[in-house]
């Protein structure tokens, strides 16, 4: 381990981490090293820690692995197949970008870790993903853009009916009831 997190900062991620593995069975591992091992990227030694230690529960696959390399100034977070329909790769980029990120070029790993874990927890417990709301943006597009075509169409096809002659009713008496015989034209 690199040693990086205060006592308090690991104490308080214990907490956190114990509250939603409680809350809703999701494992989360926060892991700091040194370096990851030199053979494999930063994101393949995350994965391969990931899997080698089984984070999460057997059948929901339900783990969160959150490594930070000091040497290589690198933050990987791992989901399993569980959780990754509420937190997907594009959720957990945003997370990193604006939350751990930011306090970790500070120099402040605590306040980037906790604030990390934090805002993990906090889209699995329900929280506004923000992903959600740019699905709901474009669909929303998309049907008003729908809605706009159809009526676009519809007032195209009024003037048509409109310009129709009427008939008058000394026009209309050339229709013979039914069964009586149709004058020969």
């Amino acid at each position: 381990m690199a040693e990086i997190l205060s006592d308090d900062t690991e104490t308080q991620l214990n907490q956190l981490i114990s509250g939603v593995e409680a809350k809703n069975g999701t494992e989360i591992a926060v892991v700091t090293v040194p370096e990851t091992d030199l053979s494999e990227s930063p994101k393949a030694f995350t994965t391969a820690l990931f899997n080698h230690w089984g984070i999460g529960k057997q059948g929901q696959n339900n783990g969160i692995l959150f490594l930070v390399s000091q040497s290589e100034h690198r933050v990987e977070i791992e989901t399993g197949y569980g959780v990754a329909k509420i937190l997907p790769d594009a959720e957990v980029a945003k997370i990193i970008d604006t939350q751990i990120i930011p306090q970790f070029k500070q120099g402040n790993f605590d306040a980037g870790t906790l604030a990390g874990t934090q805002s993990l927890i906090a889209v699995l417990q329900g929280g506004d993903t923000g992903i959600f709301w740019v699905i709901y943006t474009i669909v929303g597009g998309f049907g008003l853009a729908l809605v706009m075509v159809i009526g676009k169409y519809l007032r195209r096809l009024r003037p048509v009916a409109t310009q129709l002659p009427k008939r008058s009713l000394s026009q209309s008496s050339t229709y013979q009831k039914f069964g009586s015989k149709a004058p020969s034209f």
